[in-house]
């Protein structure tokens, strides 16, 4: 049930470029939030570009929308801010056939605020550090809060990608059994849901 509410909510924002931070309420205790500019400038560029640099233009616009007219694409940041501004490397070699490959596996945390900093009237900041992943219920409401505040927008850290967050399902409070993020799947498109205990544990790992 969850997940069909949040694919209504997805198509429903993604329909109307006026709405902002929608939310339905599921159960007594269980809502579905959802970010409108996040899943309406998430996905729009494609499936073939790099997946890390799709991820932070994704927010970027979202952030963006309605203030500035030109879109950034995921070529400006990998090679544009990655490769000519910060001087990193932006290619690795196929293990399949040699070929130069676009990464962002060389690009660290601080590379990605950074790079959102350097665009005018942008702020970014760490929202959910190792020691506060150890608090599960400040790092809800923290989360909560970034979300559902407008021109906002959340990216999660793993291992190894960046992963947009479209969306929250939970309640006012901290609950294991039912806080999820709504992040982006294979494709950037917002289908995956991460229980939020799970999503702390990553971020507990995370050596930065």
């Amino acid at each position: 049930a969850v997940r069909l509410v949040a694919v209504d909510l997805i198509t429903e924002v993604k329909a109307d470029a006026q709405l902002g931070v929608v939310q339905h309420q599921v159960t007594d205790d269980v809502f579905v939030l959802v970010s409108g500019p996040v899943a309406r400038n998430a996905a729009i560029q494609g499936t073939l570009g790099e997946r890390g640099a799709v991820s932070v233009a994704g927010v970027l616009n979202a952030c963006r929308e309605g203030r500035f007219a030109a879109a950034v694409s995921w070529p400006e940041i990998l090679y544009d801010i990655y490769r000519d501004a910060f001087g990193l490397r932006v290619f690795r070699q196929s293990c399949l056939d040699g070929r130069l490959v676009p990464t962002s596996r060389y690009v660290g945390g601080r590379h990605v605020l950074r790079a959102i900093r350097s665009f005018p009237d942008m702020h970014a900041e760490v929202l959910i550090d190792r020691h506060v992943a150890g608090k599960p219920r400040e790092a809800w409401f923290s989360l909560l809060s970034a979300m559902s505040r407008p021109h906002s927008a959340v990216m999660l850290h793993t291992a190894t990608r960046y992963l947009v967050v479209h969306g929250l399902v939970g309640g006012a409070t901290y609950d294991a059994a039912s806080c999820a993020l709504l992040v982006s799947g294979p494709r950037h498109e917002p289908f995956a849901l991460v229980p939020f205990s799970l999503a702390l544990a990553s971020i507990r790992r995370c050596r930065s």
